[in-house]
């Protein structure tokens, strides 16, 4: 098994920070979910329903936002020595998936991150729009 060198441990911790200074996406969706739990339960309206259907693929990129930034965080500080280690212990717990370099986990933790942004931002928009809606009438 390679071991990771200094510069691809350095770069899975800066992957680690990146995905947890996105923490503040999931507690924002979670906050925008409530709301509009809220708002449905006083009134059906098109844009509290968005936001809950949002919720569910919201709530599961912040899951795997926080997953990886703790898988990055144990290769970034050596509790994970090598990526085909984890690829074991993955396997081992059923889940098999293809040996990945580093350069293309790091791709697909940034995608997730993405997606969870643009989902979160969605649910922005849908209570906005919530608010503005009466105006535009």
């Amino acid at each position: 098994m390679d071991e990771l060198n200094p510069t691809e441990r350095g770069a899975c911790l800066a992957m680690a920070a990146l995905l947890r200074a996105g923490q503040a996406l999931a507690w924002l969706g979670l906050l925008l979910t409530a709301v509009a739990a809220l708002g449905l339960l006083a009134t059906p309206f098109l844009p509290f329903a968005v936001v809950l259907l949002l919720a569910l693929p919201e709530r599961y990129a912040a899951l795997r936002v926080a997953l990886d930034a703790q898988l990055f965080a144990a290769w970034g500080d050596g509790r994970i020595a090598s990526l085909a280690g984890m690829d074991a212990a993955l396997a081992a717990l059923g889940r098999a998936p293809a040996p990945r370099p580093l350069a293309e986990r790091l791709r697909g933790a940034r995608r997730w991150l993405a997606w969870h942004a643009a989902c979160v931002a969605g649910q922005l928009l849908a209570l906005l729009v919530s608010r503005i809606w009466p105006w535009l009438c």
